[in-house]
Order: C-alpha cells, then sequence, then structure tokens
C-alpha cells in the first residue's frame, strides 16, 4: 500500500533535513547532519553522530474541505543536536532556512504541501560539559488530501 500523504511529506522532510550541511553554511558540502527517528531519544545521540537532527512528527489537525478533499496541519518538532552553542545555532538556522525554501515540499513531480512556516525555535537549556547541545525548531505543514485517497494531493 502506498504511503499516505502525511508520510510521504514526513520523508521528504527528512530527505531533504539529510542535505543540510553546516560548516560551510547551507547547501554546502563539508559537513552533513545525522538524521534519527523516534525511538531514538535525542539523550541517547552520542557526540560523536553530532550534529544531528531528530525529526518528530507531533501529529495532524485534519479538517474536512470543499470538493472531496481534506485539509491537513502537521505538525513537525525538528530536535537540533550539536556539540558547541555555535554550531547548534548554525544549525538550527539551516534547518530554517531549508524550511523557508521549500513551502510546498516538491517530491520532483509534485507540490505535497500547500504551505508552510516555522511556529517557534528555542535552544534547550543545557550544560555545555555534557558534551550535546541542543535546540528545537517547531513547523506546521498543510496540505490537503483527497477523502477517496488519502495517499494523493487534491487539488481544489
Amino acid at each position: 500500500m502506498a504511503n499516505s500523504l502525511t508520510e510521504q511529506i514526513v520523508n521528504l522532510v527528512e530527505t531533504k533535513l539529510a542535505g543540510i550541511t553546516v560548516a560551510g553554511g547551507y547547501a554546502s558540502t563539508v559537513l552533513a547532519a545525522n538524521i534519527h527517528q523516534p525511538p531514538t531519544a535525542p539523550q541517547d545521540i552520542p557526540a560523536a553522530d553530532c550534529p544531528a537532527i531528530v525529526v518528530r512528527h507531533l501529529g495532524n489537525d485534519p479538517r474536512w474541505h470543499l470538493r472531496g478533499a481534506e485539509e491537513l496541519t502537521l505538525e513537525v518538532l525538528l530536535i537540533c543536536l550539536a556539540t558547541t552553542p555555535a554550531l547548534l545555532a548554525a544549525l538550527m538556522a539551516d534547518v530554517k532556512k531549508l524550511v523557508y525554501a521549500n513551502p510546498m515540499w516538491n517530491n520532483g513531480t509534485a507540490n505535497l504541501a500547500r504551505r508552510t512556516w516555522v511556529t517557534g525555535e528555542r535552544q534547550h537549556e543545557t550544560e555545555v560539559s555534557e558534551g550535546v547541545v541542543s535546540g528545537s525548531v517547531f513547523v506546521s505543514i498543510v496540505a490537503r488530501a483527497s477523502r477517496t485517497d488519502p495517499t494523493s494531493v487534491k487539488a481544489v
């Protein structure tokens, strides 16, 4: 069975995040971030794996829409981990640039979403001596799926 539209979008977010590099800035090829999915807990990621991003899909807020569509608001939490506060700031900046560069999450053949925005960000209080510092970027993505085929985008 094909993946739901929600799964397709989250997978595309993970794929695009895997291309983030932080040492030389956005779209550089110096140092790639590692992508981790639940059940990996951020506190279980060693400093050797940093920079890293943990992707958590927090859920959907589905609403019926006109003409056989269901509008979904996906809430995605991107937990960024790095070994220094400066590297964390660079990683979080690159995550936000990537989100703003992909407002419709095109998979190469179609736009999967209607719009995307960063709803918030924060750096977590962490002892730098612990070796890993972290922060979160909260993202909302709006998409419209067909009520009869949850794997397809519904144009309205």
